[in-house]
């Protein structure tokens, strides 16, 4: 009986060996080359996607494996060796030469439920790195890039967007412009795309993600490129309002462009409908200068909170919840060193492309990068050093205690989420989460305290803002 036992195990092993694997990888070849993968030292090629044609998809047989560039009888491999996970058939959508197509992230644990309900997508994520690749109007393109604070823009005549499991393309409808004020000012220009601005009048709005408008930021004066992600991040951990982002590779006209953080594009039309779209003339000087407040007088917002004793207490409360839970070194080192494994090989990259725009090149190295996420590097304080030190000072300002001592936030039910097939359906609490995609009413782990629906909104953002504002734009 043993024996049989062992031989259907191994007959099954081979079985799984023999099968063969969907393999996929993003890879740019020069004119003429190809793709493939190499399994057990035999080559075999992969075909490119009809839809996104820098997307080589082929199976092969199970085994460790390279992806190679093919061009005749010469083969130009990949430096990472590959393995594939247990039981795996297919590989997703890895990319030529990156080590780690998704790294384990520790999320941040959910201080507060949002304070709106939000709808959740797989807009906003952690682990990976996608690929966006654009073919554009070279000319329109061309001459936005060489003078980014003209107005104007250019039409984006096909958007691909490849993440581990998901592809989404567009065609013709979207337009692509700068993006920024002061970040004009470097080589490494960031944009913004506007999915139906070239969409006939009348016809359907494309959405890529539930959004009509996306911005792809360069984070530019950044060495770690991490900070914004970050604090989006936190800021969803707190329950408050904000946007969402994730780390994409650009390429636009087959020419690399760098590392980005993909983020909502915030809608103007409040400040047109309360601004110069009600009729006031733009230029319009409205500052009352004969009124300007008296030495002393109480103007900031934050003073008259902490000047009633109940919103003082209910201030103090959301400040040590948010240490407790997640602001503070026991959280995030691990995140920033998952981080750190995950967008090094791209930092590298980011670092060695040239700058497409005229303006400051920055002179920011794979070092920095990795020094900055811990420590003071070129006079900017490190990212989890601040963290460290905020944390302290508020624990012995405040006499609490770090430690995660509070009660876990049920699952979070309310809001909605957009399904597999691009529906908006009502949240169930059990498939997605306020700040991520993790199960169960937390941003990936544990939940915060309960009873945070007590808490009115107006403390918790004051306070998290108090926490947060300065942190990553060090």
């Amino acid at each position: 009986m043993k024996w049989w036992t062992l031989s259907l195990m191994a007959i099954a092993t081979a079985a799984v060996n023999a099968a063969d694997v969907q393999y996929a990888v993003v890879a740019f070849p020069p004119n003429g080359a190809g793709v493939a993968v190499s399994v057990g030292g035999q080559n075999h090629a992969l075909a490119a996607d009809s839809q996104v044609p820098n997307l080589f998809k082929g199976s092969a047989p199970a085994g460790d494996y390279q992806y190679v560039l093919t061009n005749g009888q010469n083969a130009t491999p990949e430096l990472p060796k590959r393995k594939l996970a247990d039981g795996a058939t297919s590989t997703g959508n890895e990319f030529f030469n990156r080590t780690h197509t998704t790294v384990d992230v520790p999320a941040l644990p959910q201080a507060f439920n949002p304070v709106y309900p939000p709808l959740f997508t797989g807009f906003n994520k952690s682990n990976e790195v996608a690929t966006i690749i654009l073919q554009v109007n070279s000319t329109a393109f061309d001459a936005l890039v060489k003078d980014p604070k003209q107005k104007g823009k250019a039409q984006v005549t096909s958007f691909a967007y490849v993440s581990s499991q998901e592809v989404f393309t567009f065609a013709n409808t979207p337009s692509i412009e700068t993006s920024g004020q002061s970040t004009k000012d470097f080589a490494k220009q960031s944009y913004a795309i506007d999915f139906n601005d070239l969409t006939p009048k009348g016809g359907q709005k494309s959405l890529f993600y539930g959004r009509t408008a996306v911005k792809l930021r360069a984070e530019a004066t950044d060495p770690t490129q991490v900070r914004e992600k970050l604090y989006l991040d936190c800021l969803a951990a707190a329950g408050a309002t904000t946007l969402s982002g994730s780390f994409v590779r650009v390429f636009i006209n087959n020419q690399p462009y760098g590392l980005y953080t993909l983020m909502d594009d915030a809608s103007t039309h409040l400040i047109d409908n309360t601004t110069f779209g009600n009729g006031a003339e733009q230029g319009r000087d409205s500052v009352a200068y004969g009124n300007y407040s008296r030495a002393g007088s109480t103007r900031p917002l934050v003073d008259l909170f902490l000047k009633s004793p109940y919103y003082k207490g209910q201030f103090e409360t959301i400040l040590q919840t948010l240490v407790k839970r997640f602001f503070n070194p026991r959280v995030m080192q691990p995140r920033l060193e998952a981080w750190a494994t995950l967008l090094k090989e791209d930092i590298e990259w980011d670092y060695s492309i040239p700058g497409h725009s005229p303006g400051t090149q920055n002179s920011f190295t794979v070092a920095n990068f990795i020094a900055n996420l811990n420590t003071t590097d070129g006079g900017m304080e490190g990212i989890n050093q601040w963290i460290t030190t905020r944390a302290k000072t508020l624990t012995q300002q405040l006499q609490f205690n770090d430690a995660d001592d509070l009660p876990a936030l049920g699952p979070y039910k309310q809001g909605a989420r957009l399904d597999s097939n691009g529906n908006v359906v009502p949240n169930d609490g059990s498939s997605v989460t306020p700040g991520g995609s993790a199960p169960s009413g937390s941003n990936g782990a544990k939940g915060g305290t309960s009873g945070s629906s007590a808490l009115t909104t107006s403390s918790l953002l004051v306070a998290t803002m108090v926490v947060l504002a300065t942190v990553f734009s060090l």
